[in-house]
C-alpha cells in the first residue's frame, strides 16, 4: 500500500512540473527562480493558514448537523477539494469532491 502512495506522489510531482514545462518551457522555471525566498515562504504560509481555516469551517458546519469529523479527516477533505477545484475548469471539481468525500465518510448530504 505504501508503494502505491509513493507512486502516486511521484506521479503528481512529475505532472506538477511537467505541465508548466510543456506550456511555458524554461521561461516558467526561470521566472520561478527570480522569486525570493521570503515571498515564497509567505505564499506557503498563506496556503497553510487557509487550509487550517477551511478545515475549521468544515468541522463547524458538520458539527451543526450533528456529525463529527477530526482535524486530520477535515484537512484531507479541505485540501483535496481545493486541488480538485484548481485542476478543473471553473472549479467544477470542488463540489463533486465534497459530495464524494461526504458520502465516503458516511454523511447524508440531504441534511
Amino acid at each position: 500500500m505504501r508503494k502505491r502512495y509513493l507512486l502516486l506522489l511521484l506521479l503528481s510531482v512529475v505532472l506538477t512540473l511537467g505541465i508548466p514545462a510543456l506550456l511555458g518551457g524554461r521561461r516558467v522555471f526561470e521566472q520561478l527562480l527570480r522569486l525570493n525566498a521570503g515571498s515564497a515562504l509567505e505564499l506557503v504560509a498563506l496556503v497553510l493558514v487557509s487550509w487550517v481555516f477551511n478545515t475549521a469551517r468544515l468541522r463547524l458546519l458538520l458539527r451543526a448537523t450533528g456529525n463529527r469529523i477530526g482535524w486530520g479527516e477535515g484537512a484531507v477533505v479541505s485540501i483535496s477539494t481545493e486541488f480538485a477545484g484548481a485542476a478543473t475548469p471553473a472549479s467544477a471539481g470542488m463540489p463533486a469532491t465534497y459530495v464524494f468525500f461526504f458520502h465516503r465518510l458516511g454523511f447524508k448530504l440531504g441534511r
